[in-house]
């Protein structure tokens, strides 16, 4: 069996396997563009493999993903789904460093995307890297 990866892209994915393949989700087409996404990878899994795939929007309309979780979170958050210590997070306010933040309501909250942006930008290659 080949190695198969799939990898999101601004508007779609795409998935290598027996070839490169790109799938726009955009919409009216998201549908399909999963259903031919899943064919894909189950035909670049094998013969041996029996695989149906059926992709359903039962209200008749494909609507975006929404992404559901908190955009803005207090320090003890960031801690929890990051593990940077809240003394960590202090130090660097203090210092003008690490990620944007916002005071709102007398507290400290960070927007996710900064975080994940932050990070990115601070990110150290290995020599192993390149």
């Amino acid at each position: 069996m080949s190695k198969i990866e799939i990898v999101s892209a601004e508007n779609g994915v795409v998935v290598t396997g027996s070839g490169t393949h790109v799938f726009e989700m955009t919409p009216g087409k998201r549908a399909d563009a999963v259903r031919r996404m899943l064919t894909q990878i189950a035909s670049d899994l094998g013969s041996g493999l029996s695989v149906s795939v059926s992709v359903t929007d039962p209200s008749g309309e494909e609507l975006p993903a929404l992404d559901k979780r908190v955009l803005w979170l207090t320090p003890r958050e960031v801690f929890e789904e990051y593990g940077v210590k809240e003394k960590t997070l202090q130090d660097w306010r203090g210092k003008g460093a690490g990620p944007s933040y916002s005071r709102i309501g007398g507290g400290i909250r960070y927007r996710r995307e900064d975080l994940d942006s932050y990070f990115t930008e601070n990110r150290v290659k290995t020599i192993e890297q390149g």
